[in-house]
């Protein structure tokens, strides 16, 4: 084991002694970098905290990574001699602080030990639920297994960590309404864990997800299990655009559901939506004032009613800039999934929306962005 048990000393690093800087790179006999130390003692703190901790497990050395000495950035995805990556400790321990810190450097988020075991495996399998959730907000796979066969849910189960295993049961009905999975969506609504109002952390349910990806037969589904139209971020109005356009007969699921729908076309007859007709240039405008503010409903429909997703305002800035400047997730995928070209730069610097996510810290977008890449980002943000 390293034995820099002082936070002193390590500030001592950089600051009273000439040091060889590959000692933040060096590891042990076990392939541990300080790194791997730090992050499994999960107790980080803050910059500027007092107190001190064992093993590097300060906040403050991860931030000297990045901005003190040189590194290799490599080290936030360097296994030790287990197979396990710094994420996989911090897993273990349960803190989303550090595991949160890591992702933000770089860190695989589901790359696994020699085990199979992602961290959100490891959060599940110790009964960690807010880091759970977390991981699962951040994109971590629902679906990876381990050596042995055991998926995350698995982990959770046999933790008994019933907050967990709803967690993911809810992400994965929200994934199947986004992709229209009726079969899934009728298993999944019949345990007694799963939630057909959970929100994700946009605050969608899986019926305002559904109807935001006009699948009808998934919305149908889901009012006829009693699916809430009021709760979440305006499934509403969503919901009623979906079924007066394509399919009036839900209305008759009950008498409960056809109020709510009329009442919603007379509440937002005169909602944000653009006019067909309309200026080419407000169109532009509206359409990315609107994904700036995160207001899927309203894009959601201007998308439906032909506005082109890379429409730009007269700063030159696209819908798909703003919200990847913002880290609006959902919003950033509803572009993309409308064809919003992720290599068009804006008309001041010709960044695009990669460039803006970078620049703004949004891994997650970021992520998205580039599996769903029109070609190489080439300039900096």
């Amino acid at each position: 084991m390293h034995s820099f048990s002082s936070i002193d000393y390590l500030d001592k690093l950089g600051e009273e002694v000439e040091v060889n800087r590959d000692v933040y790179n060096h590891a042990n006999g076990q392939g541990e970098l300080p790194l791997h130390l730090a992050a499994s003692t999960g107790s980080f703190r803050r910059s500027g905290s007092k107190g001190r901790m064992h093993s590097f497990s300060s906040i403050d050395y991860l931030d000297k990574l990045g901005e003190e000495v040189e590194v290799n950035r490599d080290v936030y995805n360097h296994a030790n001699g287990q197979g396990e990556l710094p994420l996989h400790l911090a897993a273990s321990t349960g803190s989303v602080t550090i595991a949160e810190l890591l992702l933000e450097n770089g860190a695989d988020i589901d790359a696994t030990n020699h085990n199979g075991e992602s961290a959100l495996f490891l959060a599940a399998a110790g009964g960690h639920a807010k880091l759970a959730n977390f991981l699962i907000d951040a994109g971590a796979s629902l679906w990876s297994y381990t050596n042995t066969g055991k998926s995350p849910l698995d982990a959770a189960t046999s933790a008994g960590s019933s907050a967990i295993v709803s967690a993911i049961l809810n992400a994965k009905l929200h994934y199947a309404a986004a992709k229209g999975q009726t079969g899934v969506i009728a298993r999944l609504a019949a345990m007694s864990e799963v939630s057909l109002n959970a929100t994700n952390r946009d605050g969608w349910t899986a019926l305002g997800i559904a109807a935001a990806h006009g699948h009808v037969e998934v919305v149908r589904d889901l009012l006829e299990l009693g699916a809430s139209v009021s709760t979440g971020s305006d499934p509403l109005r969503l919901v009623n655009s979906l079924v007066t356009v394509e399919a009036p007969e839900i209305e008759l699921i009950g008498r409960d559901i056809k109020a709510l729908l009329m009442a919603a076309r007379k509440t937002h007859a005169s909602a944000k939506s653009p006019v067909k007709g309309a200026g080419v240039a407000s169109q532009g405008d509206h359409l990315v004032e609107r994904a700036a503010a995160n207001d899927f409903g309203v894009v959601a429909q201007m998308l439906a009613d032909g506005v082109q997703a890379d429409m730009p305002n007269k700063r030159g800035l696209t819908a798909l800039h703003v919200a990847s400047r913002a880290g609006h997730y959902d919003m950033v995928k509803l572009l993309l999934e409308h064809g919003a070209d992720t290599a068009i730069g804006d008309a001041v610097k010709g960044n695009c929306a990669v460039h803006w996510a970078t620049a703004n810290g949004h891994a997650d977008v970021v992520r998205l962005l580039l599996e769903n890449a029109s070609a190489p980002p080439l300039m900096d943000a």
